[in-house]
């Protein structure tokens, strides 16, 4: 950007990105202002990852440069700033930890989340070993992760949660980060973090990012489908006892095997046994189930870090059990 003002000397210069800081007092009277205009650009350039630099000198002007990289993610999808009224309302009463070392982006995430999530509580910590002391000390369902912190950064403190006994160690954590290269984000996940939202964020991404590692207790399953089992059973209701008590044979005996194989982390028997489930959840219309049990494959399939297999794999097993229920309630009507 060029402007064709007064210009700069050296020593303005120097100072010009400084909070309520103009030229001189003479500057002021003349045009007004309160010099902040400068000092909020350079924060959100650098908020992008990037830097802003100014050429100028008295008498000639000024010119801006904004200096960005912004690298395209490969295999990853624009998020749409919509947000789904559905998601908003299985976070209630999420339990938050904001861990973010400037004021600023701290409070932008706090209202927003206040804003958005009813009955939300959120919890501030401004360095990675704070948000370690927090965990341990009360219970949360979610950790948004600063990536560059003084004292321990957001990986660095990623990888002590990792490390602490079960359930704490299997605590999901997305990552806020200015830069989303293609690096960055390897190293969030190579470091256990479940996702990323960048820095500034959309409303609808912090609400994607949080729905994907919601708590099971902030999910309720649809009940089997109706119209599913009649069209299964040719309406016949011997025929759908049958069919539903051969279900639940096979999800009896199919969740301690995921339960074995996920705490020997054998990713390849948790792989057979999900994609065998699968189509048994929606031959009895538990199409919102079958869905999950269809990440939980796709997880797994691509390598995803270990780290995000156990949140979707809990949340399986809560909607295979809740199902269970659902069904022996339906054979005993």
């Amino acid at each position: 950007m060029r402007d064709t003002g007064i210009g700069l000397s050296p020593e303005q210069l120097a100072v010009v990105f400084d909070s309520f800081r103009q030229a001189s007092g003479e500057t002021t009277r003349k045009y007004g202002g309160t010099g902040l205009g400068l000092s909020i650009s350079k924060q959100l350039t650098e908020l992008f990852g990037g830097r802003i630099e100014v050429e100028s000198s008295p008498g000639a002007g000024s010119t801006f440069h904004v200096h960005l990289a912004l690298d395209i993610v490969e295999g990853e999808t624009t998020t749409t700033n919509v947000l789904d009224s559905n998601a908003v309302a299985t976070l209630r009463g999420l339990r938050v930890l904001v861990v973010e070392d400037n004021a600023l982006n701290r409070l932008v995430a706090v209202e927003t989340l206040e804003m958005l999530i009813p009955e939300v509580y959120i919890v501030n910590a401004e360095n990675g070993l704070e948000a370690l002391e927090a965990v341990q000390r009360e219970s949360f369902d979610v950790v948004l992760m600063d990536v560059s912190m003084p004292v321990m950064d957001g990986l660095e403190a990623t990888r002590a949660i990792r490390a602490l006994p079960p359930p704490l160690g299997a605590l999901p954590v997305i990552a806020f980060t200015a830069s989303v290269t293609k690096n960055e984000i390897n190293n969030c996940l190579s470091a256990g973090m479940n996702g990323y939202i960048p820095k500034p964020f959309q409303d609808a991404e912090l609400i994607s990012a949080l729905s994907a590692v919601v708590p099971v207790r902030s999910r309720t399953p649809a009940p089997p489908n109706p119209e599913v089992l009649n069209r299964l059973a040719g309406s016949n209701p011997e025929r759908l006892r049958k069919y539903l008590r051969m279900y639940l044979d096979a999800v009896g005996a199919a969740i301690p095997k995921i339960e074995t194989a996920l705490e020997a982390g054998e990713r390849d028997t948790l792989h057979r046994l999900v994609h065998t489930l699968k189509p048994q959840l929606k031959l009895v219309g538990l199409d919102e189930t079958a869905a999950l049990a269809q990440e939980l494959e796709t997880g797994i399939l691509v390598g995803a870090n270990w780290s995000s297999v156990p949140v979707r794999a809990a949340r399986l097993l809560a909607e295979l059990r809740q199902s269970i229920t659902d069904i022996g309630q339906m054979l005993n009507s």
